[in-house]
């Protein structure tokens, strides 16, 4: 496949980065390309990813304008024991379409969506103890578990691979969180009733990251952190909040139905078997 013609195939794509990120990873499995009268009209690329380590993950790159069973030939390209799954922006109709068509299910959809701070951001007043995630402490232990345990119960269709305390621990306080934006909600006994992650991102944007409760009679306290953090953000010259919120993770949607998200960008997940992602016979 000429790399030529694969940049110019890629620029079409709002996801360009990603793409190119993608295709330089080590979790790059293949990519194979279709053709139209010598020019490249297509391509599919896999990978694996060894967090969700029970699916196979595809991502069409298709020209507008490319012949109507150009996906059809991509995906007789792809050879995977795993079931396939794929994300696909919702405004791409042709992709969606295609989908629609095949024995794929619709797992849930992920808004991309920005919270701007504006001038009359306050400092929230929290009917709990918060504490800024630098000063976790003798809690970093339970912060681990509750985080690991919400975030699992939202991925039982696609497992997360199994990983110790350390990793996990790692993962959560990964080198990009900001430790003074990041807040945790103590209940009277000074136990973690709720959470939610800031993570550096440029000049302007801080982006949100894990959020979660103990249980859900504290969902009403993730929309007053995130306020929280608006008003951090806006001390130290953020303008916006951004997050990704999945429709089937109930903490993150209940924040962006609660607070006054303007939506990004949304994007469908597509898998191939209805129930969870295990390997196929």
């Amino acid at each position: 496949m000429d790399k030529t013609e694969l940049d110019s195939l890629i620029k079409n794509y709002q996801e360009e980065d990603e793409i190119r990120a993608l295709l330089n990873s080590s979790s790059l499995i293949d990519c194979q390309p279709a053709y139209n009268n010598k020019e490249l009209v297509g391509a599919i690329i896999t990978w694996e990813n060894e967090f969700h380590p029970y699916c196979t993950y595809v991502k069409l790159v298709v020209d507008p304008n490319a012949p109507y069973d150009t996906e059809n030939y991509l995906f007789s390209k792809v050879d995977a024991d795993k079931p396939l799954q794929s994300l696909v922006d919702e405004s791409d109709k042709r992709a969606i379409n295609f989908f629609e068509a095949l024995d794929f299910v619709r797992v849930r959809k992920t808004y991309i969506a920005r919270f701007n701070i504006g001038t009359s951001m306050i400092d929230q007043q929290i009917n709990k103890k918060v504490i800024p995630l630098h000063k976790i402490g003798l809690l970093k232990s339970d912060l681990v578990k509750l985080v690991k345990s919400n975030y699992e119960k939202v991925h039982i269709d696609n497992p997360v691979a199994k990983r110790s305390h350390s990793e996990w621990e790692g993962l959560i306080f990964a080198s990009d969180v900001n430790m003074n934006g990041s807040f945790i909600a103590l209940d009277e006994e000074d136990r973690i009733v709720a959470y939610s992650f800031l993570h550096n991102c440029d000049n302007e944007t801080l982006e949100l990251g894990w959020c979660g409760v103990s249980d859900e009679t504290h969902l009403y306290l993730l929309p007053q952190l995130v306020l929280k953090q608006g008003s951090f953000a806006k001390k130290v010259g953020i303008q916006n909040l951004e997050g990704e919120f999945d429709t089937t993770d109930e903490n993150a949607m209940y924040v962006f139905m609660e607070l006054n998200f303007e939506v990004i960008e949304s994007l469908v997940m597509y898998r191939e078997e209805k129930n969870s992602c295990e390997k196929k016979n």
